[in-house]
């Protein structure tokens, strides 16, 4: 982590230092105005809630797989390949780096996947989809059994649900810009550093609440904590069954419940495919 900090703060000194503004510009903004303008604006609103619902589904799922590795699945699972011959087979530790790396790559695969769904089927119904296909996955994962096959489903279905939301991130940005677009079209001022200014602001509150209800609700429900010698010794520890049934809904109900939330907001959200289109088009005439 300080390798990676002391290379970002290298990058943005010469991002800032190698920069040139060549178009000189009088600025006629106010900045009141662009905020009464935002908080006027009904589909930034609803797509700060549905952003912030994403990033709440990806934080509590991420949260908990260590505590869901340590006490459901175990230290020593193992994932099994049948032999091809005679000998045996071949086994490998099913741990949680394994399962979180693998939902990273599958997760660039789902971003590479963004620009063909949306452009085939619309933002919002890609949207829409994404969120209803994450609400069934995270259902079923409920279901799926500690066993060496249930190893397999539930990487299979990390890889499914890494991709559906490896599609969500790039597709909000992008219907960021259409609430730009709707707000320089209706209030004559675009407002787009607050808007996208504002998607960090979800991912923060996202990330924020999402972590510490993860906590909460493990400590609400008798969580006994590791300390840092038990931790380094894998030791086993025998939790409450109710903490353990908080992990196994924090991991499915809970993530599905967000992402059935994340579907009623975007149900509201008013920038079609075909509204957008309308919009960009008087933009045109607008900008001359």
């Amino acid at each position: 982590m300080m390798v990676v900090a002391a290379v970002c703060l290298v990058l943005f000194i010469a991002c800032f230092l190698l920069t040139r503004e060549r178009l000189k510009t009088v600025s006629t903004v106010s900045v009141g105005k662009d905020f009464r303008s935002l908080l006027s604006n009904r589909p930034w609103w609803l797509l700060i809630g549905a952003a912030l619902c994403f990033n709440l589904f990806c934080t509590v799922r991420g949260a908990t797989v260590a505590y869901y590795f340590a006490d459901i699945i175990g230290f020593d699972a193992v994932l099994s390949l049948p032999s091809l011959g005679e000998g045996p087979g071949v086994g490998f530790l099913f741990y949680a780096g394994l399962f979180l790396s693998i939902g990273e790559v599958s997760n660039m695969a789902g971003v590479a996947m963004t620009v063909s769904l949306a452009r085939r089927f619309g933002k919002k119904t890609t949207f829409i989809g994404v969120n209803a296909a994450l609400l069934v996955l995270s259902v079923l994962f409920f279901f799926i059994p500690v066993s060496p096959t249930g190893f397999w489903l539930m990487l299979l279905f990390q890889v499914l649900i890494s991709m559906l939301t490896g599609v969500m991130s790039p597709l909000i940005w992008s219907m960021y810009a259409d609430v730009s677009d709707y707000a320089e079209l209706r209030y004559k001022t675009a407002s787009t550093g607050l808007i996208f200014s504002s998607s960090s602001m979800a991912q923060k509150f996202g990330g924020a609440i999402g972590g510490a209800a993860v906590l909460w609700l493990l400590s609400a429900c008798g969580y006994t904590p590791r300390t840092d010698e038990q931790m380094a010794a894998q030791a086993l520890i025998t939790q409450p069954e109710a903490a353990l049934a908080c992990l196994r809904y924090l991991m499915s109900f809970i993530p599905a419940a967000v992402a059935l939330i994340a579907i009623i907001v975007c149900h509201f959200y008013p920038l079609t495919t075909d509204r957008v289109r309308d919009i960009n088009e008087q933009l045109k005439v607008v900008r001359g």
